[in-house]
């Protein structure tokens, strides 16, 4: 199943993350899904730190490619 929720939006795993914590929060479901669910919400909370780490590192190059001798010294012409 791992496949079939890399393929989801960040923003849908995002949701499918906290329709986990409220049903755990709620307290409803067996020994047996409650586990199941955790184990699904820990493996998607590990997806989404590790893509938000590669966007930040992306950011991050990005940022400083785009960086003049300038902009790197604080001096901002006509800002």
């Amino acid at each position: 199943m791992p496949k079939e929720t890399s393929k989801k939006s960040f923003q849908a795993r995002q949701d499918e993350l906290a329709a986990i914590v409220q049903q755990l929060d709620a307290g409803t479901l067996s020994l047996e899904d409650s586990v199941a669910r955790f184990e699904e919400g820990r493996r998607l909370h590990q997806e989404l730190v590790a893509e938000l780490a590669a966007y930040e590192q992306r950011l991050e190059t990005l940022t400083r490619d785009t960086e003049t001798p300038a902009d790197a010294d604080g001096d901002h012409q006509g800002h």
